[in-house]
């Protein structure tokens, strides 16, 4: 969900390409002669910026010789400090989403559990990017902004990793993978991580050329890299809500595995060519096997719901693999809550305000998976995240039956159920108990009745 307004606002380098050079990647500044003059702190002062400007000229003929992307026209830049950068993405965010948007993606977020309930949300991520932010090349003015707070010897891979998303931009035009999906986030997500991969592959590529090696050489250096990065999203200043830094980390983190994958055998060429069909979904870029199958997701698609009589949308969504393994992650050993995930084939989330009162909005959520064994695993792990934070309230379904739900009840009194009915799920959540078990089976005829399009994307199967 955070993607909807955290990635589409701009193309940043963060945490990670410091954390890959601190991992013990080798430096192209170790072998630069200038490299003690280098690592002094860059200011805003004149000739600081001139400098750094030719610095970035210089480097995008070799970003675009490194990633195979002739140079189609100049990149305006021009040096930046951090305040100004963040007021950029703030004026951004103000621009494309109104604040009633990121107030209900928090309330979601909230209610899903993924966020404290006394976190700011928009003041969190800011934080966040204001601590971690590296570089910005944004795609709407196509200008890039260089950081003045960041030693040379630092900037150099920034650069490169900005670079190259300016050269994405001349050739296969950002615009179309990190505009707003607003009621897509998993699919933004999984677009976001072909951006970010692409050039953070680049970055490393650049940074281990001087030791003869490239992406397709170090395989076992990984996932080193990626504890190293998890580790220092998490140092210094508030903790971090896991949610925020795996979300944020993910575009950077399985974007890179993903363009490793096809780097360990093709050239960039190969790499460009996933523009042209990029990841629809977290599952393809999890498992590249499901994005050269062209496995595309399950079309889920909710009716209104008179049961729910004056109840308001607060925000619609799909959530993908990768956000619900999270979810289950809460109360789920993450290695149990990523095999439960697991066999994804679609979902919808709709969160509804049920009455000006309430703090956070209910949620319908259904999903269907790849097979029934799949579904079964998905609805006893979402049964035990239920149970560890509320009250047992009903009974499963009788012996046999296709339906298997458990009620359960939190400490306002609302209703929580994961119920199936072959390779579906439906989840409740926070629902009166007086409303909860009629919703339920209208939920049923409605969203999955006749007529109804609870099917693949064109091309694909229906569930049973």
């Amino acid at each position: 969900m955070m993607r909807r307004w955290v990635l589409a606002i701009a193309l940043l380098s963060v945490v990670l390409p410091t954390a890959l050079l601190r991992a013990g990647a080798p430096s192209r500044a170790a072998v630069d002669a200038g490299a003690a003059r280098d690592a002094a702190p860059l200011g805003a002062g004149a000739e600081v910026a001139r400098r750094q400007e030719g610095e970035a000229r210089a480097l995008l003929a070799v970003v675009s010789r490194l990633r195979e992307l002739p140079v189609r026209a100049p990149v305006p830049m021009s040096v930046a400090s951090r305040v100004q950068v963040l007021a950029q993405i703030e004026h951004r965010l103000a621009t494309e989403y109104e604040q009633a948007e990121i107030a209900g993606e928090e309330q979601v977020l909230k209610r899903l559990g993924l966020l404290p309930l006394d976190l700011d949300y928009r003041r969190a991520v800011l934080a966040l990017l204001t601590e971690q932010i590296a570089g910005f090349y944004d795609p709407r003015t196509r200008r890039l902004a260089i950081a003045d707070w960041l030693p040379l010897t630092l900037q150099r891979p920034t650069l490169v990793h900005e670079l190259c998303h300016a050269l994405q931009d001349q050739h296969f035009h950002l615009l179309r993978f990190v505009r707003p999906l607003k009621d897509n986030s998993d699919r933004q997500l999984a677009q976001a991580a072909l951006v970010e991969g692409d050039c953070t592959g680049a970055m490393l590529e650049y940074v281990l050329q001087p030791a003869g090696l490239d992406l397709g050489s170090v395989p076992g250096q990984l996932e080193q890299f990626v504890s190293a990065a998890l580790g220092a999203s998490s140092r210094g200043g508030a903790p971090v809500p896991v949610y925020l830094r795996e979300v944020l980390t993910f575009p950077y983190l399985s974007g890179l595995r993903l363009i490793q994958r096809v780097r360990a055998n093709q050239p960039w060429s190969a790499v460009s060519a996933l523009f042209r069909r990029p990841p629809q979904t977290t599952e393809q870029v999890l498992h590249f096997e499901k994005y050269r199958a062209h496995e595309p997701p399950l079309a889920l698609r909710p009716r209104a719901l008179p049961a729910l009589g004056s109840a308001s949308i607060v925000r619609q969504d799909t959530l993908g693999e990768f956000q619900l393994r999270l979810y289950l992650a809460q109360g789920l050993d993450p290695t149990l809550a990523e095999r439960a995930a697991a066999g994804w084939g679609g979902d919808r989330l709709v969160a509804y305000r049920l009455s000006a009162a309430a703090p956070l909005p209910a949620i319908v959520h259904l999903t269907v998976w790849d097979s029934e064994a799949d579904a079964i695993e998905f609805v006893n792990a979402e049964q035990q995240l239920f149970a560890a934070r509320r009250v047992r309230a009903g009974q499963p379904g009788a012996a046999g039956a296709p339906v298997g739900a458990i009620v359960y009840r939190d400490a306002e009194g609302a209703e929580w159920s994961a119920e199936r009915r072959g390779r579906l799920v439906l989840s409740l959540m926070a629902f009166p108990a007086e409303q909860r078990a009629a919703l339920q089976q209208e939920v049923w005829l409605r969203w999955c009745g006749p007529g109804l399009a609870c099917r693949r994307a064109p091309g694909g199967s229906a569930p049973e």
